[in-house]
C-alpha cells in the first residue's frame, strides 16, 4: 500500500554538470529534497519569528504582517510542502505510474526555494511574483499526481485530487487577501488550511499506522470497525465544513466546540484499535501513536477553549501544530527516508533524543508559557524545535542524498 519504489535503472554516465545534477539521488523522487529543505527551512523559519518578536532582527518589508508569515510559512511551507512531496512519491507505488522526478523535480525545487526567498523578502512586487510562483508549483503538483492516478484509474486515491486543489487555493487565497491586509480573514483561512493538514493526517494516518504496526511490532492483524473508519472522516469533514460557515455565517459556530471535541473522542476511539501499547518498544512506531493521540488532544483543546476561559484557542492550535502536525511528520519522515532508500528499519538512536527535544518544545509552548515569562517561552520552544529537525538532518541528509542501499528488501505491496 505504501511502497515506494524509486528508479531502478542503470543510468549513462553524466557528460556534463547539468546532467550530473538532474541524476543525483537527491533528486530520484520528491521525498528526498522536500524532506531537507522543508525541515531545514522550519528551523531558519522560526528562528526568525522569535527574533522578530524579541526586537533582535525585523523581516525586510512588511507586505504580509509577520504574523501571517509566520503562519504561513510554518503550515504551507514546511507541513504541506513535506505531505505534498510524501503524497507525490507514495502515488508513484499506488499507481505504478512515474512521478517527478530528475530534471522537473529540480525546477520544482527551485520554484519552491525562490517562493520562500521572494516571501521573505515581502515587498509587495515580491508577493506577487510569490502569488504566480505558488500557482506554478501547486498546478505541477495536482497534474503530477492526477495523471498518475487518473492513467491508473487509482480510484482509491483519487480523493487526494480535490484536497490538494483545496490546499492549493486556499494557499493562493492566502496570500491574495494578506496583500490586501485583510488579516482577520487570512487568519481564518490559515486555520482552515491547518484543518486540512488535520484532516490529511487523519487520512494517511488512518492507512500506514496500522500498517506499519503490525508490520514492525508483529500484532495480530489490525481492523478498526468500518463504522468507526466513517464517522472519524464524517466528523473531521463536518468541522472543516462548519469551520469555513462560520466565517460567512457567525450563528452556526455554536456548532464548533461539539464538532472538535466530537472528532477528538472519535480519534480517540479510533486508536484504541491500533494496539498501540505492543509499540512501546519501537521508536519509529511509538511516535507515530504518540502523535495521533496529541492530535486529537490538539482538536479537544481547542473544543474546550470556546467554553473554558483558561484554555486558549492557541494552546490548541500548538498542541495540533507541534505535537501532532510536527511531531507525525518527524516520525514518518524518519522511517520514510529508511524504508525507501533501501535501508533496514532500524532508528538511530539519537532520533530518540529528536523526539524528545520536540515534545519538550511543545511544553514550552503550550504549558510553560503560562508559567513562566512568555518570551522566555518561545525562545526554549523554539531552540528545542531547532534541535530536533538538526538531529534529523544530521543524521538523514546523507541517506537522503545517496544512492539507494539495497540493504533491506523492497517492502511489501499491500
Amino acid at each position: 500500500m505504501l511502497t515506494i519504489q524509486e528508479p531502478n535503472c542503470q543510468s549513462e554516465k553524466p557528460n556534463n554538470i547539468w546532467q550530473a545534477i538532474i541524476h543525483a539521488p537527491v533528486f530520484e523522487l520528491a521525498f528526498r529534497p522536500f524532506f531537507l529543505l522543508a525541515t531545514l527551512f522550519s528551523c531558519f523559519a522560526l528562528a526568525v519569528w522569535v527574533l522578530q518578536l524579541g526586537g533582535t532582527i525585523t523581516i525586510p518589508h512588511q507586505a504580509i504582517s509577520p504574523v501571517l508569515w509566520h503562519a504561513h510559512e510554518m503550515i504551507f511551507g514546511f507541513a504541506i510542502t513535506i505531505a505534498v512531496a510524501f503524497i507525490l512519491t507514495a502515488g508513484q507505488t499506488w499507481t505504478n505510474q512515474p512521478s517527478i522526478s530528475k530534471g522537473m523535480l529540480l525546477f520544482f525545487v527551485i520554484l519552491w526555494c525562490t517562493i520562500r526567498a521572494a516571501l521573505y523578502f515581502n515587498t509587495s512586487a515580491s508577493l506577487l511574483l510569490a502569488i504566480g510562483l505558488t500557482g506554478i508549483w501547486w498546478l505541477m503538483a495536482i497534474t503530477t499526481f492526477s495523471q498518475m492516478v487518473l492513467r491508473a484509474n487509482n480510484k482509491r486515491n483519487f480523493l487526494f485530487i480535490p484536497i490538494l486543489t483545496a490546499m492549493g487555493a486556499l494557499n493562493l487565497l492566502v496570500l491574495i487577501l494578506g496583500l490586501q491586509q485583510k488579516l482577520a480573514i487570512v487568519i481564518s483561512l490559515m486555520q482552515v488550511s491547518l484543518l486540512m493538514m488535520t484532516l490529511v493526517m487523519s487520512i494517511i494516518g488512518g492507512r500506514v499506522i496500522p500498517f506499519f504496526t503490525v508490520r514492525g511490532a508483529g500484532t495480530s492483524a489490525i481492523k478498526t470497525p468500518a463504522m468507526v473508519e466513517k464517522l472519524v472522516l464524517i466528523s473531521a469533514l463536518s468541522t472543516l465544513v462548519t469551520y469555513i460557515a462560520h466565517l460567512l455565517r457567525p450563528e452556526v459556530a455554536f456548532l464548533l466546540p461539539w464538532l472538535f471535541c466530537i472528532t477528538a473522542v472519535l480519534h480517540v476511539v479510533r486508536i484504541s484499535f491500533w494496539k498501540s501499547l505492543q509499540t512501546l518498544k519501537v521508536p519509529l512506531l511509538w511516535s507515530l501513536h504518540l502523535s495521533y493521540v496529541l492530535m486529537a488532544l490538539g482538536l479537544l483543546l481547542i473544543g474546550f477553549s470556546y467554553w473554558l476561559d483558561a484554555i486558549t484557542f492557541s494552546m490548541g492550535v500548538h498542541t495540533l501544530t507541534i505535537g501532532g502536525v510536527a511531531f507525525m511528520i518527524l516520525s514518518m519522515i524518519s522511517r520514510v527516508s529508511l524504508g525507501h532508500t533501501g535501508r533496514a528499519l532500524t532508528l538511530n538512536p539519537v532520533m530518540i533524543i529528536a523526539f524528545i527535544f520536540l515534545l519538550l518544545s511543545l511544553i514550552f509552548r503550550v504549558v510553560l508559557i503560562s508559567i513562566i515569562t512568555p518570551y522566555y517561552a518561545w525562545v526554549g520552544s523554539v531552540a528545542l524545535w531547532i534541535a530536533a529537525m538538526t538531529v534529523f538532518l544530521w543524521i538523514y541528509t546523507p541517506i537522503l542524498t545517496s544512492k539507494r542501499a539495497e540493504v533491506a528488501p523492497p517492502p511489501l505491496k499491500k
